[in-house]
């Protein structure tokens, strides 16, 4: 069973065998390797690669659904479980009508619950199952389209190399198909990114940018160009810009914005950052990024040394319907700006009493309540004010270390220490 890829190559020369007949008899070869006894794991290496190269040489082979399966297994016995995996969701979205389908399905879960080098985390499952559970996509190029979506969305890094080929042989089959074919040059370049190809993502963004200016993911591979680029400003500044020029009402313009004031940030540029930052409240008012950007500009002017227009952006980001996530930076940012030198104590207090009322179940809300508590008393001097806060501190977080310390500080107070 030694130099099987030769005896392949031997094996498609037009003059050994009929034309009609190359394609079922070259699986024929592959299938008698298969189901070879004596075979070893360089046979079955071997063996993977060479139908690999069958599924290159014929993407539309009848047999696709039967091989990926072939595959599946002679991935298992390498103990390459991102492959087996890989094979076994193709076999499912592309045929999932197949008489092969239901096994396919029955060792995709095994790998997924029971391999020990697991291809999903926990937050991939759901979005896998819910692909699955939809019914079987009868038309092959969208089923494929289908595919290549799901592992876009689900971004797994050991697939994401694999997904690079899998986009190849989309191209291969589909090229003709403009709309499509723009789409996937885009997700192609994704992959590359993801999985470390740097100058190949470029080429096929660039690529994607030459051949279909108007494509709806343009403005897409123009930010991912600024993404790739963030070494260097200059560059990612010029992809930004023309990612804003020509794409104005773009929602990834608002974005492109932000990642552009955030480039002068970085690099230390604070007036034109503040400008930048300034911009998207002014271009994008209703983008979910207005918050960020205040975030950003408090940061800047507390830099500055200008406490107070720090405060004010803060206060202008509560403003916004933003999430619990969002809130929580704003108000612990807004807690150590008063914590600094030019800090207002009174202020802080009333700002970490407004996040024990936000947050009363998160686990740093007795922590706040004690450092108020504590704040009360010795910078404003309000001993009253401090054991209302204690007694509160202590009826609402009983079991908490803070509520000890919180019991010795209010028998120190009371005691006149």
């Amino acid at each position: 069973m030694k130099n099987i890829r030769l005896i392949l190559l031997l094996v498609t020369v037009p003059t050994l065998l009929p034309a009609q007949n190359l394609q079922q008899k070259i699986f024929n070869f592959w299938e008698h390797v298969l189901n070879d006894s004596l075979a070893n794991d360089t046979v079955w290496a071997e063996t993977s690669a060479g139908m690999e190269e069958y599924m290159l040489l014929f993407p539309d082979s009848k047999k696709e659904d039967e091989l990926l399966l072939d595959l599946a297994e002679i991935y298992g016995r390498l103990n390459r479980p991102v492959k087996q995996w890989n094979s076994l969701l193709k076999l499912l979205l592309l045929h999932g009508n197949s008489a092969h389908a239901p096994l396919a399905r029955s060792l995709l879960d095994s790998i997924n619950n029971y391999n020990t080098s697991k291809v999903l985390d926990i937050r991939h499952v759901a979005a896998l199952n819910q692909a699955l559970e939809k019914p079987p996509e009868t038309d092959y190029r969208h089923a494929f389209i289908n595919y290549l979506n799901l592992l876009v969305n689900l971004d797994i890094p050991s697939v994401n190399r694999l997904a690079v080929n899998e986009c190849r042989l989309y191209l291969r089959l589909f090229i003709d198909d403009s709309e499509d074919t723009a789409l996937i040059l885009f997700w192609k370049g994704l992959f590359e990114e993801r999985s470390g190809q740097t100058n190949r993502a470029k080429l096929s963004f660039k690529l994607l940018q030459k051949l279909f200016p108007e494509a709806d993911v343009v403005a897409n591979s123009y930010y991912q160009m600024a993404l790739l680029s963030r070494d260097d400003p200059a560059t990612a500044r010029n992809y930004l810009v023309e990612l804003i020029n020509q794409f104005p009402e773009h929602p990834l313009s608002a974005r492109a914005q932000y990642l552009f004031a955030e480039i002068y940030y970085n690099n230390g540029a604070l007036d034109e950052a503040l400008n930048n930052f300034r911009l998207i409240l002014d271009a994008f008012p209703n983008s979910p990024l207005c918050p960020e950007a205040l975030i950003k500009i408090s940061a800047i002017y507390e830099e500055k040394e200008n406490y107070e227009k720090a405060r004010h952006a803060l206060k202008q980001a509560m403003l916004y319907n933003v999430s619990d996530k969002t809130l929580k930076k704003i108000l612990k940012q807004r807690i150590a700006l008063e914590k600094s030198k030019s800090g207002d104590p009174e202020t802080l207090v009333e700002t970490r009493l407004e996040y024990v009322s936000r947050f009363y179940n998160d686990p740093e809300a007795p922590g706040q309540l004690l450092a108020a508590a504590r704040e009360s008393l010795e910078n404003l001097g309000d001993r009253e004010k401090a054991l209302q806060l204690l007694k509160r501190l202590i009826d609402n977080y009983p079991a908490g270390k803070e509520a000890r310390q919180a019991m010795e500080m209010e028998k120190k107070i009371n005691n006149g220490q």
